[in-house]
Order: C-alpha cells, then structure tokens, then sequence
C-alpha cells in the first residue's frame, strides 16, 4: 500500500496551559503533531456537550491512526497467510476499517 496520509508517529499536545489572546485559559484543547511538530489537527469544545476526557481521548485516537492502519494492514495480512480460515466478521471488520482509511468505503 502507498501511504497517502503524513507518516506517524503523531503526537498529542496539551493546549489547555496555552493563554488565548484575551488572557483567557483554552480548556479543552488539543493538538495532534507530526514527529517533525508540524500541526495535523486540532480538538477541543467550541459548543459542543462533550467532556474535556472525551475531547483527549479523541485527540488519542486520531494520534494513534497511523499505527492503527499499519496494525491492521499487518493482522489482515497475518491472517490470511497462517490463518485462512478466518471467522468472515473479523476479515470484514479489519477490510471495512482498513477501507474507511485508506478512503475507499
């Protein structure tokens, strides 16, 4: 497969000891690096009814999609060499996933 997104690993960064402009506290805000520090994506609460746990944990998830395709990518492949028997729901979650990022769903 050719990675068409930016390489990991990404980072998380915690935003929320950051001053706003207005000498305001951003509470609820993170970010998601590249290794380099270039910036992939923010996450925080702008109006929205989630919990700043909920918004890190989403910030987690996103820093962690890299590893996740490649994880899965590996596991289908794994699979299907030493195990061909496969229970058809994991093939079709792990191809289903593995679509979803690489866009082809």
């Amino acid at each position: 497969m050719t990675t068409k997104h930016t390489p990991g690993p990404w980072t998380v960064q915690d935003m929320s000891k950051a001053s706003h402009p207005r000498n305001k506290k951003w509470l609820g805000w993170w970010r998601i690096r590249t290794a380099e520090g270039d910036l992939l994506a923010d996450c925080r609460a702008v109006g929205l009814r989630i919990t700043d746990a909920e918004i890190v944990s989403n910030a987690r998830l996103i820093a962690a999609a890299p590893e996740l395709l490649d994880a899965a990518t590996e596991a289908l492949h794994a699979l299907e060499q030493h195990q061909p028997a496969i229970h058809p729901a994991i093939r079709r979650h792990l191809e289903a996933a593995i679509a979803k990022a690489e866009g082809r769903e």
